[in-house]
Parts: C-alpha cells; structure tokens; sequence
C-alpha cells in the first residue's frame, strides 16, 4: 500500500471533524455559556439525527408508492434545514428549539397517520419521542411538561382514529413490511435517543473532570492563598514593627530637629552679637583716638589757665605774656573741640545703626543716606584692614526695616575683608582693596549692590554659599552664618531677593532687590 493511500484516512477523518466542528457552531453566541453550548449542540445533532431517518422514510414511501406520505418526511428534512439555516443568522435559540420541536413532534404522527396507523406504519410516531427528549434537554419544567401533554394527546388521538385511518389510507403492507417497519423505528429511535443520552454522559463526565480539575486547582491555590496569608500575616506584623521604631525614630528625629533648629536660632543671635560687638569694638578703638587727643588737649588748655591764672594774682604780666596764655589756650581747645566733634559723630552714627539692628520696627529711610551711616559706622573695620569703603547711587525713600539692611550690608561688607581680599597682590598692596557700595531705583524696587574687586568664589562654593555653616576658614574663626543671616534676613525680613554674580579672578556682587513698601514673601531655597 502506497504512503498517500495510509494517510488518506486520517485526512478523511480531519476534515469530517472540521465539518461535524463547523456544523455544532451554527448560533453560537460570543460569550456562550457551557450549558448553552451543550444544549444548542444536542438540539442540532437530534435534528441532524431525525434528518436522516427522514430521508430513510421518504425513500421507503416513495417504493410502496405512496408519494404524499413521502413528503411528510421529507418535508421534515426540508423544514430542519431552514430552522437552522435561519439559526444561523439569528442566533435564537429559545426560537430555533421550539420550531424543531414542534415538526419533530407533529411530523411523525401525521406520517403514522398517512400510512393507515400503529400496525401499517409499524408505529412510525416512536419518533416523536425524540422531540421529548429533546424538550427535556435543558428546558424549563413548565415547558417539558407541555410537550409532554402535547405528545400524549396526539398519541390517544392516534389510537381513537387508528381504526377508521387503514380504510381511508388503502395501505396494508405485509406482515414482514410491518414487522420491518417496526423493528426500523424501534431501533433508530433508540438508537437516536440512547445516542443523545451518551453524548450527554460524556458532556457530563468531561464536565465532572473539569470540575475535579477546577476543584483540585482551587485546593492548590487555597493551599497557597492560605500559605500567602500567613506570610503576609508575618511581614504585616514585621511591618507594624518597622513602623512603630519608625515611629520612634521619627519623633526622636523631630526633637533632634527642633533642638538643631533652636541651635542654630542661637547661633544666629551669637553671630549678629558677635558682628555688633566686632563693630562696636573698631568703633570703641577708633573713638579712643580723638578722645585721647582731646583729653591732652584741655589738659594743656588747663595748664594755659592755670598759668594765666598765676601771671594774673603776681605782678602785672606783660601783654605778650598774656597773649602766648591765652592763644596756647584757644589752640588746646580748638584741638579738643574737633577731635571731641569727631568722637561723637563716630557715637552718633554707630548709635544710630546699633539701635536699628536691635529694633525691628518699620520706618522711612533715605536709602542712600542711610548706607552712607553705615559705611561712615564700618569705617574702624576698614581702616584695620586696610580697605576703602566707596558709596555711590542715587537718592530713594524706602519704608523697610533699617535694622536687618545694616545688618546685611554689615556682614557682606565683613566677608568680604574676611575673604575677598586673600590673594598675593592684596597682601603686599600692588592692588587696592575696594568695596563700592550702591543704591538706586530698579523699577518698583530699591536695588543694593555689594561689589567687590577680590579674589571671587568657585562655582561649587556660590551654590552652597548661602547655606548654613559654610565656610572656607573653619580653623580661623569663621563659623559660615554670616551669608546665611544675610539670606535670612533679605528674603524673611525684608521680604526682598538677591542674586550673587561670582567668579574666581573677577571677584563678587551681591545684588539686594527691596519692595518699597514691605510684603510678606517666602523664602526659596538657600543658594538662590
């Protein structure tokens, strides 16, 4: 046997399968249920069934010559395809069973009655019972039951009529054709019914294992969901845990915060005392001066007096005597009266910025003025470094707090002697050590700028620059607030901002924005 003849079979055996699969799917819904399934495949395999015991008995009735009873079976063929071929379409199924019940009920007795009855047709309606066994395939109880009245009053019917139907029809066949007829009906109905009821068992067992697989599968996944639960109990409770030291460690870490915060609130107050005391250090050295010279001076004046006064009560003096007394006297004074002018412009001006640094009551200012005080109460700091203070700008009232802009411009002024002046060239004088110091109008603000010609910052270090406790002279007394106090105070008191223009070489300018008029701001990020 050739190779194409041994595949041909499993080829045949395909393609029947591919039709029987296509046929079952005639209806079928998108989202069909099993049960619908199951039920809208046995109503199509008992209707194919039927079909051909149909064809079977249209042949036979064709032979024994009986052309209309023949096209009751055959019409029967006819009606199922049209029920199904409209099925198709439709997908009505609740329509499509009632049709084909209702032919596979009433059909068959027509067809018994069109053969003269029970004993000529060899008890041809055995194949109505194949629609009731169909009703009882997934139908309601209701329903079955209405069937069931159906199929038993035709049968009485048949059996009132079945004497009067051999004489009306003129068909008596043989014994042996009706002994045929019979066993033909008796074995393809049960043939068909018993072929329904094992393609339903064996729906059924495929079904059970299904089910004892789907049982079995949820038994795992119980094992492992009861499993995962008492993990998850387990890390829940480690997680509780984590939370509660969590918890701990937070709130150790708030007061660790609120005591930093308080500290560095301390050591913002100490670094502005600190600078007020530098200030009123210079201040106090620079005022012994003038005042040292004043004292000699009345002294010597008090000499003058005191000799005049002898020269006086002894003999009459000569007139120049007198008047070397009283010219070495007015000089002495004049002397002590500038340098006494001098001492207490130095007071004046550093009362005036000490009191507005510990007030911060709000007020109008001259900004330029104002700067100039200031500069004028910085000059001890400038003369000990070496350094030269320049005002410049024009003229503008602001109403701010004077206090923190003497403060800010006070600490600026410090880092820059304390830091820009560090180069070689400053050091043995080949360059100046100049601050300019200017004011004026920038649209609806003031603008202050704080210039320096110095050494500059690194980029590194301008990004971090106002930032709390940096500083590039740690083991020399820098303890890094002073550019911080200047940040805090431009964006918190003076509700203002500053931009900082830096390079190394080409030295630092911090420019200061003020509001003419005071408004609450918040502060962004330090380094800004």
């Amino acid at each position: 046997m050739s190779r194409a003849s041994e595949q041909a079979p499993p080829v045949r055996r395909s393609a029947l399968r591919r039709a029987i699969a296509r046929f079952t799917a005639l209806g079928a819904q998108p989202d069909e249920a099993a049960t619908a399934s199951v039920a809208r495949r046995t109503l199509l395999l008992g209707g194919l069934l039927m079909s051909v015991g149909g064809l079977i008995w249209g042949a036979i009735a064709l032979s024994a010559g009986r052309a209309f009873a023949s096209s009751i079976p055959l019409g029967y063929v006819a009606l199922t395809a049209l029920n199904y071929a409209t099925f198709a379409r439709t997908r009505d199924f609740r329509r499509a069973r009632f049709v084909q019940v209702f032919i596979s009920l009433a059909l068959p007795f027509l067809f018994q009655w069109s053969l003269g009855g029970f004993e000529s047709s060899g008890v041809v309606m055995l194949w109505a019972m194949v629609s009731i066994v169909g009703a009882l395939t997934f139908s309601e109880a209701r329903e079955t039951s209405l069937w069931l009245a159906v199929y038993i009053a035709l049968t009485v019917i048949s059996g009132g009529i079945d004497p009067y139907l051999a004489a009306w029809m003129d068909f008596a066949p043989s014994v042996a054709a009706r002994v045929g007829f019979l066993v033909t009906n008796v074995v393809m109905v049960s043939g068909i019914v018993f072929g329904v009821a094992i393609y339903l068992n064996v729906i059924r067992a495929r079904a059970l294992r299904s089910l004892e697989r789907a049982n079995a599968d949820n038994v795992a996944l119980n094992n492992r969901l009861a499993e995962e639960v008492v993990e998850r109990g387990a890390q829940l409770a480690e997680l509780r845990a984590l939370q509660a030291r969590l918890g701990e460690r937070t709130e150790a870490l708030s007061r660790s915060l609120a005591e930093l915060r308080a500290t560095q609130d301390e050591l913002v107050q100490r670094e502005k005392l600190a600078a007020l005391g530098q200030l009123v250090a210079g201040v106090a050295h620079e005022v012994n001066t003038p005042l040292g010279v004043a004292y000699t001076a009345v002294t010597l004046a008090l000499e003058r007096v005191v000799a005049l006064e002898g020269a006086l009560s002894g003999a009459a003096p000569s007139r120049r005597q007198l008047l070397e007394l009283v010219g070495g006297g007015r000089e002495a004074l004049q002397v002590a009266a500038t340098n006494a002018e001098r001492a207490a412009s130095l007071i004046a001006n550093f009362k005036r910025v000490a009191v507005d640094q510990a007030s911060e009551a709000e007020r109008e200012v001259e900004l330029r003025a104002y700067l100039a005080t200031v500069a004028a109460s910085l000059s001890p700091l400038l003369r000990g470094a070496d350094a030269e203070l320049r005002c410049e700008g024009q003229p503008i009232t602001v109403l701010t707090r004077p206090g923190a802009i003497a403060q800010v411009v006070t600490n600026l002024v410090q880092n820059a002697l304390l830091h820009a002046f560090e180069d070689d060239s400053f050091r043995d004088g080949r360059a100046a050590r100049v601050i300019t110091l200017r004011c004026g109008p920038d649209g609806e603000h003031a603008c202050i700028q704080v210039v320096d010609q110095g050494v500059g910052m690194p980029e590194e270090l301008a990004r971090r620059v106002f930032e709390p406790f940096v500083t590039t002279r740690r083991g020399s007394g820098g303890s890094g607030l002073g550019m911080h106090i200047v940040h805090q105070q431009v964006y918190e008191v003076l509700g203002g901002s500053l931009v900082l223009d830096t390079a190394p070489g080409r030295g630092t300018r911090v420019a200061i924005r003020l509001p003419l008029a005071p408004r609450q701001s918040a502060p962004p990020a330090a380094g800004n």
